[in-house]
């Protein structure tokens, strides 16, 4: 619809395309920049990617939670694991034996 809007009026592709005009202006107007909750997600997405690296990739989601209140920035334990998950950040663990 936004290639051919200068062609056609916007009335007539909304409804050749079963679209309501209000949805399609909402479209338009939110495709330049993501909403507050994306973005805030971004920023806190940023802040346990840099949790994490600080701690040399052993840090898991507890860890980082308690680094993330330390710094002020208090978050939940099930936000940073779903974080963790959406960056595919998985904490390297050693194992010793005691033998």
């Amino acid at each position: 619809m936004l290639q051919h809007s200068g062609q056609f009026s916007t009335v007539r592709m909304a409804s050749v395309l079963q679209v309501s005009r209000s949805g399609y202006h909402r479209w338009a107007k939110g495709r330049h920049e993501p909403n507050l909750r994306a973005q805030k997600q971004l920023m806190r997405d940023q802040l346990i990617l840099d949790a994490f690296q600080r701690s040399k990739s052993r840090s898991g989601a507890r860890r980082i939670q308690k680094d993330l209140e330390d710094d002020g920035y208090p978050c939940c334990l099930k936000t940073i694991r779903a974080s963790m998950k959406r960056q595919n950040l998985v904490p390297n663990v050693t194992v010793t034996c005691p033998n």
